[in-house]
């Protein structure tokens, strides 16, 4: 690893910008420090943070809260890719 991106690294770390996710069966997942909502539907929703996009698949998803930098996420979840 190249000191740039250790000091990139070092840099996220202690200023929370890492992405954290907190998952809770497969009913509800919240979300820190999302950058974009890229597509969004009720079985299908995909997600770009800082550091990493992924996809949600799953029935009756919603997302209820979006306030700063964070989200939370319900449905029924049946995948999460990260890309």
């Amino acid at each position: 690893m190249s000191k740039e991106n250790n000091a990139k690294n070092i840099i996220r770390k202690n200023l929370y910008l890492n992405t954290n996710m907190s998952l809770t069966d497969n009913t509800e997942i919240v979300l820190e420090n999302c950058k974009k909502i890229l597509e969004y539907n009720d079985i299908y929703i995909k997600i770009s943070t800082s550091t990493i996009t992924f996809q949600i698949w799953g029935k009756d998803l919603e997302i209820t809260d979006f306030e700063g930098k964070g989200l939370i996420i319900k449905g029924k979840f049946s995948s999460i890719e990260f890309l």
